[in-house]
């Protein structure tokens, strides 16, 4: 299944994303706070949709803590350039209350894991390399200001990508009753086929032209 993390509600992230009050016996849970940004003219904000590489798996593993820094590093290797991740300027005060601006913070993260099958339909002459795409991670930080957008466009740009190095299918399995369905149909997947409290939802990146409308750097 998805390493998806955030809207579906794993429970990660709990000591870190939020504060805890002791009211008598009681416990008061406050909101995360959202990360300091840059922005632009317009009010929105300022981030950098860029391919992983291997030295980004260890700040993944982090945002998700599904996947440990090692296996996320492995699928990074073996997504033939597909994996992407959003990052960010924080400004000063963030991140452990230093006061120069961070460059370059990883708040989000899209892993496919590329499988290649030979097919022979025929014969050896018609022997064929088809590559499929599962989406194993998809994670962006709970205080990245516009999450749902910034996830859209990392879903987006990795279908993209996917799609530019010959991959014909992608193809994603989430619990039923996943909150990430809705942006996973709107990214061009529809539901095939179900297993017990298992979906799995394809793209066929044959007919679909996936624009993140945002340069990819």
């Amino acid at each position: 299944m998805i390493g998806f993390v955030g809207v579906s509600g794993f429970g990660v992230r709990v000591a870190e994303d939020v504060g805890v009050c002791g009211r008598g016996q009681g416990m008061v849970m406050m909101a995360a706070k959202p990360l300091k940004v840059n922005i632009d003219m317009k009010g929105t904000p300022v981030w950098t949709l860029r391919e992983a590489t291997s030295e980004d798996a260890g700040k993944i593993a982090g945002l998700g803590e599904v996947f440990s820094a090692e296996l996320v590093d492995s699928l990074i290797l073996s997504s033939e350039g597909t994996a992407l991740v959003a990052s960010v300027n924080l400004k000063g005060g963030e991140e452990g209350g230093d006061q120069a601006q961070l460059s370059n913070v990883v708040v989000g993260a899209v892993v496919p894991n590329v499988s290649k099958a030979a097919t022979v339909p025929g014969g050896p002459a018609d022997q064929k390399l088809t590559m499929s795409g599962d989406i194993a991670l998809l994670t962006v930080d709970e205080r990245m200001p516009e999450k749902e957008d910034v996830e859209k466009k990392l879903l987006l740009g990795a279908l993209r990508k996917l799609k530019l190095a010959q991959v014909s299918e992608a193809y994603v399995t989430i619990k039923k009753g996943s909150e990430r369905k809705t942006v996973l149909e709107s990214s061009g997947f529809a539901a095939s086929s179900e297993e017990d409290d298992e979906e799995t939802l394809f793209a066929n990146l044959v007919s679909l032209n996936p624009d993140p409308q945002k340069k990819i750097a």
